[in-house]
């Protein structure tokens, strides 16, 4: 018995060390969002993003809502890590292909367009824009989704208990049976 106490004390444990993160782009920045488990938010939780080579590129830190934001300076593949203190950590990658357009300062030399025509970089920033602004609810959806596929129900707990008991008790009948 007490080994079962013992063991239920360590998953309480580790349930407590779950942090999750939802990383998107959103209007040429991206977004991480730290919740955990129940559905609370990290407030004041530590963001680092790297690159892939793991050189640090930016720090943060999460706001009452549990969200920071930043807008990328490179367009390259990106690990962001969610430290949330006291064990807590949850890590996300974002692909290079899915950061918007870093916007390239003029330079001397390069073509200026007509008055009346508009740029390609200018084009697709603006069908970016349109695009975010369409997806955002879709956006709020997958985040709710997100964050109740990643609940732990106290059914689930309490479920997962009464295998692990009736296992115990499988074992010590058949040890019972081989001792009489």
């Amino acid at each position: 018995m007490r080994k079962s106490l013992l063991f239920l004390s360590f998953f309480w444990l580790l349930y407590a060390h779950k942090v999750n993160l939802f990383v998107y782009v959103k209007d040429n920045k991206v977004y991480c969002e730290g919740y955990y488990p129940d559905g609370k938010k990290v407030k004041g939780g530590v963001i680092r993003v790297y690159d892939k080579e793991k050189k640090p590129l930016l720090t943060g830190k999460t706001d009452e809502n549990g969200i920071f934001s930043f807008i990328p300076k490179v367009k390259k593949d990106l690990k962001i890590v969610l430290d949330a203190g006291m064990g807590h950590k949850a890590e996300a990658e974002i692909k290079a292909e899915e950061l918007p357009m870093i916007e390239k300062e003029n330079r001397e030399g390069e073509k200026k367009e007509e008055s009346g025509s508009i740029k390609k970089e200018e084009l697709k920033k603006l069908v970016s824009e349109v695009i975010d602004e369409k997806l955002t609810p879709i956006y709020k959806f997958l985040l709710k989704e997100e964050k109740e596929k990643n609940k732990i129900l106290l059914r689930e707990i309490i479920g997962g208990i009464g295998y692990i008991l009736g296992i115990f008790g499988i074992i010590s009948l058949f040890l019972k049976k081989k001792n009489v």
